[in-house]
C-alpha cells in the first residue's frame, strides 16, 4: 500500500475512526488480515528443556500421522518471554498464558491460543489437545526451569491461513488496545500440574 493512499484514507476518515483506520493500514500492509501467514526459518531452541519440548511436540504429531508444526519466530519470543516472567516468579500461570495470547494477537492479528504449565518432570507433560489434532499448527514454545526444581512450560498457537480478524477490532482504548481484541484471546492452564487435564480450547466460529 502506498504512502501517499495511507495519509489520504487518514485525512479522510473521522477523529474518532483515525485509530482503527491507521491500525488497520499498518496491519494490512503486513499481511495480517487477508493473506495467509507462513512461518519463517526457525532458530534453535534456546535450550535444552525446550528442545526436549519440541521433540515430543513432534513425536506426538508424526505418531498422529499430522504433518510437522510450523515454528513462528515472533512466538518464541512471546512464549520464552512469558516462561520467564512465571520462572522468576513475577506472574502466575494463568497471567502468563492471558499475557501471550494478548501479546500474540497484538503482534500477529489474528486469533492466539495460549497455555501454561508446569513439571517437576518434563517426560510427563501431556500437551494441549489443540498440539496434536490440528492439522495445521503454527506453534513455538518455551520450557523454563524456576524455583522448587519446577519447568515451567508456555506453549503458544496461532490461527492459521487467512486471519478472521475484523477491522472494528483495531485500535482505541487504553495504550492503543481495544477491549475487543479479548475476543482473539485464547488462555488456560491446567489445573493439574505437567498438563493434566487441559480444558477444551475454543476454536473461532466459522
Amino acid at each position: 500500500m502506498r504512502a501517499s493512499l495511507s495519509v489520504q484514507v487518514l485525512a479522510q476518515a473521522g477523529s474518532a475512526g483515525r485509530g482503527i483506520v491507521a491500525a488497520l493500514l499498518v496491519l494490512t500492509a503486513a499481511g495480517c488480515l487477508h493473506r495467509n501467514f507462513t512461518p519463517e526459518a526457525p532458530e534453535p531452541p534456546a535450550n535444552a528443556s525446550t528442545a526436549q519440548l519440541l521433540d515430543q511436540l513432534g513425536r506426538e504429531r508424526a505418531a498422529a500421522h499430522l504433518p510437522a508444526a510450523g515454528l513462528v519466530p515472533d512466538l518464541r519470543t512471546i512464549a520464552r518471554r512469558g516462561a520467564v516472567s512465571v520462572a522468576r516468579g513475577d506472574v502466575s500461570l494463568a497471567t502468563a498464558a492471558h499475557s501471550a495470547a494478548l501479546d500474540g494477537v497484538q503482534t500477529m492479528g489474528r486469533h492466539i491460543w495460549a497455555f501454561a504449565t508446569d513439571c517437576a518432570d518434563l517426560n510427563q507433560l501431556h500437551l494441549p489437545p489443540l498440539t496434536v489434532e490440528s492439522r495445521d499448527l503454527l506453534i513455538n514454545v518455551a520450557a523454563v526451569p524456576g524455583v522448587g526444581g519446577r519447568i515451567f512450560v508456555v506453549i503458544v498457537v496461532a490461527e492459521p491461513g487467512t486471519s478472521s480478524m475484523r477491522a472494528e477490532h483495531m485500535g482505541g482504548g487504553a495504550g492503543g488496545t481495544n477491549p475487543s481484541l479479548e475476543a482473539y484471546v485464547h488462555s488456560a492452564t491446567a489445573p493439574g500440574r505437567c498438563g493434566e487435564r487441559w480444558p477444551a480450547a475454543r476454536r473461532p466460529p466459522g
